[in-house]
């Protein structure tokens, strides 16, 4: 049982070249990524990594926008996986073109159980980007602001 889920939203760039790689992705949904994996930071240990592809949107000829899963959280995996198989990034200044502008990779949607009523668990959705609390008070990082400001209500009310 994962404890924590993630999903994420990337934009990729799409090369003539690289068409052939995407129609097998998109005619095999969901589609997996799984590789042993020699990451260059933070270590240098090979290590599983896996990620699901789960909807492909066509943005235009030139890019398409990708709703993923990660099973394993590694640095950079989500960046790595994608530009390895052709996908990369708009905008990764590490793993495709640099460039000032953000880069489109974003997380939409975490599940996870609920700290204080451990039957349940909670999902967070949004259109939006993402983001997160960082607090002194020992809140996980990964939790989104709004939930953050729920688990405060929810401790001041017991």
């Amino acid at each position: 049982k994962v404890p924590l889920k993630k999903w994420y939203r990337a934009t990729s760039e799409i090369l003539p070249e690289w068409k052939v790689y995407l129609n097998k992705i998109e005619g095999n949904l969901p589609f997996v990524i799984q590789e042993v994996v020699k990451a260059k930071v933070p270590n240098m240990t090979p290590k599983m990594w896996i990620t699901q592809v789960e909807k492909v949107e066509k943005i235009s000829d030139k890019q398409v926008k990708l709703y993923l899963q990660i099973f394993t959280g590694r640095t950079h995996q989500i960046r790595y996986h994608l530009s390895s198989h052709w996908l990369p990034i708009v905008w990764d200044y590490l793993y495709w073109k640099e460039d000032k502008q953000a880069m489109q990779l974003t997380a939409y949607r975490l599940e996870f159980q609920n700290p204080y009523w451990h039957h349940d668990t909670m999902t967070p959705m949004t259109p939006q980007p993402v983001l997160f609390c960082f607090s002194k008070r020992g809140y996980p990082p990964y939790l989104p602001i709004h939930f953050c400001a729920l688990t405060r209500k929810i401790m001041r009310a017991n």
